[in-house]
């Protein structure tokens, strides 16, 4: 059997001794607003040399998060909700101590997903590391990579620090809910080109009488049902590890609903919608009201808000929408939400770019361009910059 399907074993209790379990996480999110921060990644090493780590769907827009942890909607399509992984962290967390960088944040994040669960679920208490005892050098070299990287990181500065006292350890020991439910963990190597399905996905907690193969396919199957707006290149994906493992997780029959082109759209001239950061050179990102901008500059029409293509007449022309350009195909956004559950066609702002670079655009639209669109698909990343950086120059001045 594949490690893909392998199980992890509770682990053995250790009377009168407590071990570290080290635990980050990654958020994506806006912290000042309503939906505030949610947890995208979380990583835990523990004393007893296991390392867990596990992408999470924070079924939201994912921000920045490509600037940021190098995390693309690829690696959440089809990952679990911290709900879902939280059977196979229960295991590896048990009878440890819990120590984190940002305790008060990590309980905040943790008990906005666990609530949704079991109130019981909640660590109930992280313990603080003192990252101020580290040398400039090492702090940064804590945060160089993914969750689990800064929190193997954290263990090993713990290792080598001073014993703490057993008695203290004890009062923060993590105890077991007793649910009885499986889980699984989804690391973010399983999109990784290069990489195999062997050991990127795991199964744990309670598997009772079920096989793996079917326990895998009930959760990524409710993963599944999670995606807004699904693509060929993740049905593809799905086929892959239904014909792999003999397991059913999309519909029978299931066949990707067809989208106009972006050149019959363009004929039409269509009012656009953006949604998401969009990275052009992988060091800084631009936020959707800056690509719309880009866009007005090439003579296209846009709007705020996503409506149906067949509205009522008496809607105003201006909150028409026609087309959603994203940052990514299978974001979670309101906005793609919205733009599946009326029929509005979606793509990638790139992919609508390259069709402007390799086509003229029609009469009505290069009537209003300002600005001329890119000269070639190569050019996009540059052009998208330099737009960009036009825009925000006016608005300074």
């Amino acid at each position: 059997m594949s490690e893909f399907l392998q199980v992890m074993p509770p682990l053995e209790r250790i009377d009168g001794e407590g071990g570290f379990a080290c635990i980050e996480v990654l958020t994506v999110g806006d912290p000042t607003s309503w939906v505030g921060e949610r947890i995208v990644e979380i990583g835990i090493a523990t004393s007893r040399g296991q390392l867990l780590t596990t992408t999470v769907n924070p079924r939201m827009d994912l921000y920045t998060a490509h600037r940021d942890h190098g995390l693309t909607t690829r690696h959440v399509q089809l990952a679990p909700t911290l709900a879902d992984a939280w059977p196979v962290i229960e295991h590896v967390i048990t009878d440890n101590v819990l120590i984190g960088i940002h305790p008060a944040f990590l309980m905040h994040a943790l008990s906005r997903e666990l609530r949704e669960i079991d109130a019981d679920a909640l660590p109930r208490l992280i313990l603080p590391f003192d990252t101020f005892r580290l040398s400039r050098s090492d702090q940064r070299n804590l945060y160089q990579g993914g969750a689990l990287h800064t929190a193997a990181g954290m263990l090993h500065h713990l290792e080598e620090a001073v014993e703490a006292d057993e008695d203290a350890l004890r009062l923060a020991m993590y105890e077991p809910t007793g649910r009885r439910r499986p889980g699984y963990l989804m690391n973010r190597s399983w999109n990784e080109l290069d990489s195999k399905l062997g050991g990127t996905i795991t199964l744990g907690g309670d598997l009772g009488t079920s096989t793996p193969e079917q326990v895998l396919g009930v959760l990524l199957s409710r993963a599944w049902d999670r995606v807004v707006d699904p693509d060929r290149a993740l049905v593809e994906r799905i086929r892959a590890i239904e014909d792999e493992y003999s397991i059913g997780i999309l519909p029978r029959y299931y066949e990707l609903p067809a989208q106009p082109g972006p050149m019959a759209l363009l004929a039409s001239d269509p009012v656009i919608t953006v949604s998401g950061w969009i990275t052009p050179d992988g060091n800084w990102s631009l936020s959707s009201d800056i690509v719309k901008a880009v866009l007005e500059r090439l003579g296209l029409r846009t709007s705020d808000s996503v409506l149906s293509r067949n509205v009522a007449v008496h809607v105003p022309q201006r909150e028409r929408q026609d087309l959603l350009l994203v940052a990514e195909r299978g974001s979670q956004s309101r906005k793609v939400k919205n733009a599946a559950q009326h029929g509005v066609p979606i793509m990638t702002v790139y992919e609508f770019l390259e069709c402007v670079a390799t086509h003229p655009l029609p009469d009505p639209i290069a009537a209003r361009a300002l600005t001329a669109p890119p000269q070639s698909v190569a050019d996009i990343p540059r052009w998208l910059t330099e737009e960009a950086n036009f825009i925000l120059e006016s608005d300074w001045e």
